[in-house]
């Protein structure tokens, strides 16, 4: 305590002899000084609440995008979502390649939905299409099965032929092309 009482006593009697202009001048420099502070404290605030609000919005995207993603996993060529779940898909076989089998399958079975709801013959085809690209990527990566070794390759069948069965005349040629094409490549 008596130590303080020293400083402030000699800050006191510097002061003292400090010219009027110098007393100005440090007075100046003491509010400035004090409203640096302050505004500190509001740039911190205002920072921490950009903060929360960056964090609140980013977990709000992933909510939503995650509910997207899920939505799009039933839907079929022709649908809003479709193009969410191809994208979905993608990234899933990028990240596990064995994934091409559930894609190959996905496809077959959207073939049997859209054959058995006698969809137009365009969303049909572009199933199938999808189908034989599918069919192709999962057999460059496993040459090793054939259709009557793979239950996999024997269920994609399986839906095909459903499908030929169920379709409307005008896609039943188109159905039996692409049973044939895929059953080609088996050799």
């Amino acid at each position: 305590m008596k130590h303080t009482n020293t400083i402030d006593r000699t800050r006191d009697s510097q002061l003292a002899r400090a010219s009027t202009e110098d007393m100005s001048e440090l007075l100046k420099l003491a509010t400035d000084l004090r409203s640096l502070s302050v505004g500190d404290k509001a740039n911190r605030d205002q920072s921490r609440t950009n903060v929360r609000l960056q964090l609140l919005l980013t977990g709000f995207a992933i909510i939503v995008t995650s509910l997207l993603i899920s939505t799009a996993q039933s839907s079929l060529p022709g649908n809003a979502l479709y193009s969410a779940k191809l994208v979905s898909e993608r990234v899933a076989v990028y990240a596990n390649p064995e994934f091409k089998e559930n894609v190959m399958m996905r496809r077959a079975q959207e073939t049997q939905i859209l054959a058995s709801q006698h969809a137009p013959s365009p969303l049909v085809r572009s199933a199938l299409k999808g189908y034989v690209i599918a069919m192709k990527e999962y057999k460059k990566t496993d040459t090793s099965h054939s259709i009557s070794s793979s239950p996999v390759l024997q269920f994609c069948l399986a839906k095909l032929r459903a499908a030929e069965t169920v379709a409307a005349d005008d896609t039943k040629p188109e159905i039996a092309r692409t049973i044939h094409v895929v059953e080609s490549l088996d050799t």
